[in-house]
C-alpha cells in the first residue's frame, strides 16, 4: 500500500498496527505529514463478507490512523 502511495504520489489515510519493530515503520513515519491518531478497536469493520478484520487477529495491537503523503519521499 505504502508503494503505491509513493508511485501515485497521493495523499491518503491509512489504518495500521501501531508497531514501531514493523520494516514498514520507518517509511510510514518518514511519509507522514502529521501525528498519528489512535482509532479505538470499535472504529474499524470487517469489509463486506469477511466475518473479522485483520487488525482483530492480535487483540494486544493497538491501531494507528496516519495521514501519508507519497511525495514526501
Amino acid at each position: 500500500v505504502l508503494e503505491t502511495i509513493k508511485m501515485d504520489k497521493v495523499k491518503a489515510t491509512v489504518i495500521t498496527p501501531y508497531w514501531p519493530s514493523a520494516l514498514w515503520y520507518p517509511t510510514i513515519r518518514q511519509m507522514s505529514i502529521s501525528k498519528p491518531l489512535p482509532v479505538h478497536r470499535n472504529m474499524v469493520f470487517p469489509a463486506p463478507g469477511n466475518s473479522s478484520h485483520i487488525l482483530d487477529k492480535n487483540p494486544k495491537w493497538s491501531r494507528a490512523a496516519w495521514n501519508v503523503d507519497g511525495g514526501r519521499l
